[in-house]
């Protein structure tokens, strides 16, 4: 139901994108869109969640500094991975946590986006009219 939901947009999406631009210029605007789409999405999405994740566990972890004890290891490992017992399950689990709280966080995007599909939608009936 989830994926369903998450792709929901895509139809309305192009079905707009290809009313917009005359037919022999639907599969540029399409690419164009994928595009942009995936550069924003893919490349700005999962650097912001791991952002606000750190930013989240740091203020979860209660253990002392988060920085310092859970990501600077010897030889470039990561913290948790070559500690054993309390600090490394303090650790794992203030991580757990930050990502989990970043991932709710960043999903309000989806709330926001729907308004401006709303929003996009009424005006795009209106032009509609006039036609």
């Amino acid at each position: 139901v989830c994926t369903v939901l998450l792709n929901v947009w895509n139809g309305p999406t192009f079905a707009v994108v290809h009313a917009l631009v005359s037919p022999r210029m639907r599969a540029t605007a399409t690419a164009i869109v994928f595009l942009v789409m995936n550069l924003v999405g893919q490349g700005f999405g999962p650097p912001a969640i791991g952002l606000l994740s750190d930013v989240i566990a740091s203020h979860l972890f209660a253990a002392g500094d988060f920085q310092a004890m859970c990501h600077a290891a010897p030889s470039g490992a990561h913290g948790a991975a070559v500690w054993h017992g309390p600090a490394a399950v303090a650790c794992a689990q203030a991580s757990a946590k930050g990502l989990r709280y970043a991932m709710l966080a960043m999903s309000v995007i989806f709330a926001w986006s729907g308004l401006h599909y709303f929003l996009a939608s009424r005006h795009l009936a209106r032009r509609a009219d006039r036609r």
